[in-house]
């Protein structure tokens, strides 16, 4: 069992909720919070100490929890970022440090252009039909590019630079990160003539303008599936829920 002291916070975060949360962790005193993200996109952060990368698996993660002291893991990452959060459930499991996690509520609508595949490997299959195809699943996608059809045109939007090597026909990369307005969205897929938009279930407002804009066009919509999430105790759907059970936890301790 680790001995660490409760009051060292590690904040698994990326989404605009852990900016969020880690506003209202501030308004308790008494926590030390660690802020960690993949990469250095964004402003900096007050009231946090930031740290950029990942950990080197479970082995490295439970290390650098230990020697951080670290009492309490909050996972308030990308519901599609499936490695770390089971990373970081399973590091809490094994060191006995309690976890917490915020899932933002998957999108729930209907629309007769809609296909939902549970795996990119049915990708080739469902887009054999479109020619104009804009892509919105980030950049740990970026090999499925390299199987591109020639006669397809692709607009391919992420938060970081795909690091492409060569050029690819017909193929455009675009390092945005959103909230994305609707005229914007409705602009870009009206203009460019796409046909078909991918995307993944991500929820939350500040990206739905395109899923909108492409229902009001009547675009096809291939959106994937998002990954299974380990069910536990203190999984919260709302961020003002999560920093209430984080004040009874740290009035008790």
């Amino acid at each position: 069992m680790l001995v660490s002291n409760s009051n060292n916070i590690l904040l698994l975060g990326g989404i605009t909720e852990a900016r969020l949360l880690l506003e209202k962790i501030n308004s308790i005193t008494g926590f030390n919070v660690v802020y960690s993200t993949k990469t250095s996109i964004g402003p900096s952060l007050q009231y946090c100490t930031q740290r950029f990368g990942g950990f080197g698996g479970i082995d490295g993660l439970e290390a650098y929890l230990a020697h951080e002291a670290i009492g309490l893991i909050i996972d308030c990452t990308h519901p599609y970022a499936a490695q770390i959060s089971n990373h970081a459930f399973a590091a809490s499991q094994h060191l006995t440090i309690p976890y917490l996690q915020y899932l933002r509520p998957a999108w729930d609508f209907s629309y007769n252009k809609l296909t939902c595949i549970d795996s990119f490997i049915q990708l080739h299959t469902v887009l054999e039909k479109s020619q104009r195809i804009f892509f919105t699943i980030g950049e740990q996608q970026k090999t499925f590019i390299a199987s591109k059809p020639v006669e397809q045109i692709w607009w391919w939007r992420s938060a970081v630079e795909l690091n492409i090597p060569e050029k690819i026909d017909n193929f455009t990369s675009m390092v945005q990160r959103g909230p994305f307005s609707y005229a914007d969205e409705l602009s870009f897929l009206k203009n460019n003539k796409v046909d078909t938009l991918v995307c993944k279930n991500s929820g939350g407002q500040s990206v739905f303008a395109k899923i909108q804009a492409a229902m009001d066009l009547k675009i096809d919509i291939v959106m994937l599936a998002r990954p299974p999430v380990v069910q536990h105790e203190f999984l919260f759907t709302n961020i003002t829920a999560l920093a209430s059970k984080l004040k009874s936890y740290r009035s008790t301790n």
